[in-house]
């Protein structure tokens, strides 16, 4: 490196700025200033504790980290970089934690500063300004010819670690919830990451536990935490940006952990053998997923927003209760891995066969399940891919039994509905609405809206279950002592209007109502609730008032003061 040229000049000016520094760093118990006087005398290198070295541009003001030889050989993508920039603020390397990625602007300077030329590479490094066009595009300088152009962040190039050389200033990073995540650790009994010998893992292990040193935990891939009886996360995990794997398997998670829906590097998230119920809309967020573990469950639907996920390659959802999937789920053309094995589905969505690269699909354990024409030929043309399929042995011969229609039909008869008719203007409603039961098939098998009230109806047949796509059922106004179970098949339902009648009881199965949003329970005889219905989580609107003897436990108590200020009855 070059020499120092001492001025006499402006010597008194010099020797103010380092002795400054060394007063500043001299405080400080680890990062301790050696040898000044020698570095002031040969060229603008500082010593410090521990090898830590920095080149200070007086011109500047910058500090510039100085690597060893074998150091600065190494290159980064740009998110490693980042990572090796957090590495040098958690460490304080020479005293600072305040290091930054430089500017364009900044590493300009390095095209005239001579004093580095040894200890750098006349190449790529990478810089913080952003390309202008496309923010994900970091620019890098060329050192030869002083230009500047832009590269994808996954190329690899030399990183240089700067900082503002403001003595008096120093950033205090919050590192506290690395503590609080690991005094949970602790209060969970989770060891130190630790090896596991698995014979039945594909690597015959895995690695357990939480990291107990900063470095490694902040720049942890891959967290394991299974058999530990979890129900929920703290918050900090959502701090553990690096992760690419996370598996929860066997544990008594009710819900996602909404720390996870932060987590968005996850290529895989495995959490069979839980208690979910649900999934969140959320979940299409963590875009870079491939695989998704679900298994073993209680999810009876999955959100559409899943199926903006269209990195994944493998999803399972076997021994869940799922009753139907989302049309969407024909946008996951890159799954070679579709397991469904051991739910309640009665039909596929159409676009399911626009999966045409799948290598697994696993659909036996669904008893009712019946498929089209167009999905049977595109699991016999998977069959002849060689794709692995696992189906019930009748399944390709089961037939739609249309019979229930008929026996809807007789039933309307013999109750004197009418069929479809425009009614306008009806005392309860705002607006015109279709009033009756279609007899036209394909119109009663598309309802959306039915409208039964004040028909003096005394039952509801069970084939009322198969009218899938209702959406709001009312029935008020008649002299119901009871519902089929089937209502519980309902499963788009959001509006259940049941007040004026003779109800005693509901079935258990109403917790299938999932997304019912509104419940009219008034004026009937109840005189207690189906334990099932706090699954009932979506509800905005229920009534109760006039059911004189009914009595609810604590718990349900609770949870309708969850919905209304106070109990509505």
């Amino acid at each position: 490196m070059n020499r120092l040229q001492i001025d006499s000049k402006n010597i008194l000016e010099k020797t103010k700025f380092l002795l400054e520094l060394k007063n500043k760093l001299i405080t400080k118990d680890r990062n301790k200033l050696i040898n000044s006087e020698v570095c002031y005398n040969q060229d603008k290198i500082i010593e410090f504790e521990d090898n830590f070295k920095a080149w200070v541009d007086e011109e500047s003001g910058l500090m510039w980290e100085v690597k060893d030889k074998e150091n600065s050989k190494n290159k980064y993508t740009y998110y490693d970089a980042q990572k090796y920039i957090e590495e040098l603020n958690l460490k304080e390397y020479c005293g600072f934690n305040d290091w930054i990625i430089p500017k364009e602007s900044k590493l300009e300077i390095l095209k005239t500063k001579i004093p580095l030329s040894k200890n750098y590479n006349i190449y790529y490094y990478w810089s913080s300004t952003t390309a202008s066009l496309d923010y994900w595009l970091p620019c890098e300088l060329v050192f030869f010819g002083g230009e500047f152009c832009t590269w994808g962040a996954s190329d690899s190039f030399y990183i240089r670690g700067v900082r503002e050389n403001k003595i008096s200033k120093k950033i205090l990073i919050d590192y506290s919830w690395i503590d609080r995540l690991w005094n949970w650790a602790d209060e969970n009994n989770m060891p130190d990451w630790e090896a596991i010998e698995d014979e039945s893992h594909p690597d015959g292990g895995f690695m357990n536990g939480l990291p107990r040193n900063k470095v490694k935990l902040l720049n942890f891939t891959e967290l394991n935490l299974i058999h530990k009886q979890l129900k929920e996360l703290p918050e900090e995990i959502e701090k553990l940006t690096h992760l690419k794997e996370l598996n929860l398997y066997n544990n008594q998670f009710l819900k996602l952990p909404k720390e996870i829906l932060k987590l968005y590097n996850l290529t895989g998230l495995y959490l069979w053998n839980n208690q979910l119920t649900e999934l969140p809309k959320e979940i299409g967020r963590l875009t870079n997923l491939m695989v998704l573990g679900l298994r073993d469950n209680k999810l009876k639907e999955i959100p559409k927003e899943l199926t903006d996920i269209t990195n994944l390659t493998e999803l399972y959802l076997g021994h869940n209760r799922l009753i139907k999937l989302p049309q969407e789920i024909g946008n996951l053309t890159n799954l070679t891995e579709l397991l469904l094995r051991d739910n309640q589905l009665t039909e596929l969505p159409n676009k399911i066969v626009n999966l045409t690269n799948l290598e697994r699909l696993h659909l036996e354990k669904n008893s009712n399940l019946i498929l089209t024409q167009e999905q049977k030929d595109w699991i016999e043309n998977l069959q002849l891919q060689g794709c692995d399929v696992s189906i019930d042995d009748d399944l390709l011969e089961r037939t739609i039994d249309d019979s229930w229609i008929e026996r809807l039909w007789e039933w309307a008869d013999e109750n004197n509905i009418c069929d479809l008719e425009w009614v306008e203007g009806e005392p309860y409603f705002y607006g015109n609405y279709w009033k009756g039961f279609p007899r036209n098939k394909m119109k009663l098998l598309n309802l959306t809206e039915l409208h039964l009230y004040d028909n003096k109806l005394s039952e509801l047949p069970k084939e009322i279950g198969n009218l899938s796509h209702l959406t709001e059922f009312y029935l008020y106004d008649n002299k119901l002592s009871e519902l089929p179970k089937e209502i519980g098949n309902l499963s788009n339902l959001t509006k259940l209007y049941l007040w004026n009648n003779q109800l005693t009881e509901l079935p258990r199965e109403i917790e299938n109502l999932t997304i019912l949003t509104e419940l009219d329970l008034a004026y009937n005889q109840l005189t207690e609730l189906p334990k099932e219905i706090d699954n009932l989580t979506h509800l905005t609107e229920l009534n109760l008032k006039g059911n004189l003897n009914l009595i609810l436990t604590t718990k349900q108590e609770e949870w309708f003061e969850n919905i209304y200020d106070e109990i509505p009855f």
